[in-house]
C-alpha cells in the first residue's frame, strides 16, 4: 500500500475538522500546514515525563494478542510510536529506544496490511454492514 499523498492528508484533516469540532475540537487542523504548525507550537512545552515511558511499560506487557502473535506486540508498539513525528519523539525521549528497528519495518507494514482486512463482529464497520443489513464483510471486499 503506498503512502498517502500531501493531497490525501489535506483531504483528510478537512474531512475530520467538522466531526473534531462535535467531540470539542474547535481549532482541529485543516491542513498538513495547520498540522505541522500545531506540532511546532506545542514542541517548546514538551519533555520526556514517568507517565509515557509506564504507559509503554504497561502496552509492553499487558498480553493484548493471542498468544501465537504476542511476539508481535514488542514490535507494533514499536511502529505505533514511530507514527510520532521525529522532532515530537525526539522532544519526548522516544527515539533512542522506542523506534522501529531495520528488520521489523517490512514486519509492520505487513502486520497493518493484514490487520486491515480482519473482519471482527464487534467492531463499528461490521455493525453498520449489519444494521444496514449488509454483510458483514461488505466493506472488505
Amino acid at each position: 500500500m503506498d503512502p498517502l499523498s500531501a493531497e490525501n492528508f489535506n483531504e483528510f484533516y478537512g474531512e475530520g475538522a467538522p466531526v473534531s469540532r462535535l467531540y470539542g475540537a474547535i481549532d482541529a487542523p485543516r491542513s498538513t500546514a495547520d498540522m505541522q504548525a500545531l506540532f511546532e507550537s506545542t514542541r517548546p512545552r514538551l519533555g520526556p515525563s514517568p507517565v509515557i515511558f509506564e504507559f509503554l511499560r504497561i502496552m509492553h506487557e499487558t498480553p493484548a494478542f493471542p498468544r501465537p502473535l504476542r511476539w508481535m506486540q514488542p514490535t507494533l508498539l514499536r511502529a505505533a510510536v514511530e507514527l510520532i513525528p521525529e522532532r515530537l519523539r525526539e522532544s519526548l525521549g522516544l527515539s533512542e529506544h522506542y523506534g522501529l528497528r531495520r528488520h521489523e519495518r517490512r514486519l509492520a507494514k505487513w502486520a497493518g496490511a493484514c490487520a486491515d482486512r480482519i473482519v471482527l463482529p464487534a467492531s463499528p464497520a461490521v455493525q453498520s454492514c449489519l444494521r444496514l443489513g449488509l454483510p458483514m464483510t461488505y466493506l472488505y471486499a
